[in-house]
């Protein structure tokens, strides 16, 4: 026989669980693609990385140059990884978002994450993190080759719209986003 709690307990127990639901809800709201360094829905369009977004990014007041053009939205135009052709399938994106301290993106089939370090044309990029999903095997090849050579980034070079990232082996050529 199965023993029934009375009403009152039993409501009080369900409020109290949506009491719960609603604070953690409000609580991931509030940190989400601010904490990743992602702009909020619809910022992305007006956020472009031009010396105009730096100046509103209080992080990249001190920065200069290349690096101050540097932070903002960028989407990956082409590149190369030791003499070969980073292959995306058409259809299929890759993404970076440049903050003072990190790099965030899409990486055609996973979304990223690494430590940056961005200063005058130099620019270091820590090993990546990323999610661990699947996707075809011409997908995961430019993810990898991408990836790969992220961390291989020494330099840096902004002209208007376009950044090219550079380095033993590396060439990364982004358009604004």
């Amino acid at each position: 026989m199965t023993r029934r709690l009375p009403l009152p307990l039993h409501l009080a127990t369900v409020a109290l669980l949506l009491v719960a639901a609603v604070g953690l809800a409000s609580c991931a709201e509030d940190a989400t693609r601010d904490d990743v360094g992602l702009a909020t829905p619809g910022a992305a369009a007006a956020d472009t990385a031009t010396a105009d977004t730096a100046a509103e990014d209080p992080a990249a007041e001190d920065l200069v140059g290349d690096a101050r053009q540097a932070i903002g939205q960028w989407i990956l135009l082409d590149g190369t990884v030791d003499g070969e052709s980073i292959a995306l399938p058409d259809g299929e994106r890759i993404t970076m978002e440049v903050t003072r301290t990190q790099v965030v993106g899409a990486a055609a089939c996973n979304q990223y994450s690494a430590t940056a370090s961005v200063s005058g044309d130099e620019m270091t990029i820590g090993s990546p993190t990323s999610t661990r999903m699947m996707c075809a095997e011409d997908i995961m090849s430019a993810e990898t080759a991408y990836l790969a050579g992220l961390q291989r980034v020494t330099s840096l070079d902004s002209e208007g719209e376009e950044l090219v990232l550079t380095g033993d082996g590396v060439q990364l050529r982004f358009v604004a986003a």
